[in-house]
């Protein structure tokens, strides 16, 4: 049976997410190219950058670590009319990301991929959101919050972001960053007792 638990990737509120639910992996994130490939449906894509870090993780290991190890990637991404809202270079990217988001309802979607060294097994998850419109004001002081910064959508349901969240339909923890109930499926069905 597998008893260690590695997650490929740099998040905190992925971290977080696991930690609540009593697991304590280690950390090794993925350093990849998360580009999207033209004509690349969502879900296409976020699996294929989710198995792209897992498989780097994996790969970096020796033959002794390999054996007993589960590596788990996720890769989320916000769209809205077919609009792929990336996390924002700057702050003029993040007020074209919420213009696009405000008043309307966008998808959430993650990748999730786990693999060991027998196995290999992915899912992805959809979540609807409902963001009201932010004022000029609003734009400026959330950016200057440091908040949206590094998160892909510009905004953090967990965080001063949810204050603009007028719904939500789905997974709470896939808009956070990882679905909880379909990535500790994945786990237990990879031989990790969650």
């Amino acid at each position: 049976m597998t008893n260690r638990l590695v997650l490929a990737s740099g998040s905190p509120r992925r971290l977080s997410l696991l930690r609540e639910c009593g697991l304590e992996p280690v950390v090794q994130p993925a350093d990849i190219d998360e580009g999207a490939q033209e004509g690349e449906a969502i879900a296409e894509y976020v699996i294929r950058v989710a198995r792209a870090k897992a498989e780097t993780v994996f790969d970096r290991m020796s033959e002794a670590e390999r054996s007993d190890v589960l590596v788990l990637a996720a890769d989320t991404m916000v769209v809205v009319d077919r609009h792929l809202c990336g996390k924002p270079a700057n702050f003029a990217e993040a007020c074209v990301i919420w213009k696009r988001l405000g008043g309307c309802w966008h998808e959430v979607w993650t990748g999730v991929h786990v693999i060991s060294a027998t196995a290999a097994r992915s899912t992805t998850v959809n979540t609807r959101v409902w963001m009201e419109p932010m004022t000029d004001a609003q734009m400026r002081f959330y950016w200057e919050s440091g908040e949206p910064k590094d998160k892909s959508g510009a905004y953090a349901l967990q965080g001063l972001g949810g204050r603009w969240i007028r719904g939500i339909q789905g997974s709470y923890s896939n808009v956070v960053g990882l679905p909880l109930v379909e990535t500790l499926s994945l786990l237990n069905a990879m031989g990790l007792d969650c």
